[in-house]
């Protein structure tokens, strides 16, 4: 199944909307991903609270995937280009003569081939906007198995975890995702993803 292209009718649908009672900033979604027939292949619980602290504005998003009941044992995987949660800035910065994203990545940052790093526990995209950058930074929870990522100079980003899901055991992933106004350095990321699972 291909979840980012759906070119086969695969799907993935809304089940249910909740806000949690006393978090009105917070979301629930029940999102089954579909075969062409519309079976369920994974079911996901995904959890969104928004995050406002000064000058940066984000998400934390939490996905709790199992494989479907009936489907069997599920193994997410695909490229780093397509799998996973990504990131993809306006269309502007893909045109040919547009100003390229430039990324901030930690320290322990491995690159390989075709744009594709490990040992990251964060990467900002800084986006060259005319009117000022901004900052889009995603960080990835400490208790995520390891992550591979994926950047584009159009402003394409995120990673991907690789394992296979069965019915009664979750698969649990936590990222936050931050904007922020201008070109946020090295130690700005490393102290706001320290911070970013924090409250």
């Amino acid at each position: 199944f291909d979840f980012w292209h759906c070119r086969q009718g695969e799907s993935q649908r809304l089940l249910a909307h909740t806000v949690p009672p006393g978090r009105p900033h917070a979301q629930e979604l029940a999102i089954a991903w579909c075969a062409a027939d519309g079976q369920p292949i994974v079911a996901e619980l995904r959890r969104v609270e928004t995050i406002t602290t000064d000058d940066v504005n984000g998400v934390r998003m939490t996905h709790e995937l199992r494989a479907a009941a009936g489907a069997g044992a599920v193994t997410l995987g695909g490229d780093p280009q397509h799998a996973g949660a990504q990131f993809r800035a306006v269309q502007a910065f893909a045109e040919a003569d547009a100003p390229k994203v430039a990324y901030v990545r930690p320290a322990t940052a491995t690159g390989g081939k075709d744009d594709v790093w490990t040992h990251c526990a964060w990467t900002a995209a800084v986006l060259p906007f005319a009117d000022g950058p901004v900052t889009v930074l995603r960080v990835e929870h400490p208790d995520n198995p390891p992550a591979t990522w994926s950047t584009r100079p159009y402003g394409r980003f995120g990673a991907m975890w690789t394992t296979t899901l069965e019915p009664e055991v979750p698969f649990r992933v936590q990222v936050a995702w931050l904007v922020l106004p201008g070109t946020a350095d090295v130690a700005r990321c490393e102290r706001l993803a320290a911070a970013a699972f924090a409250q």
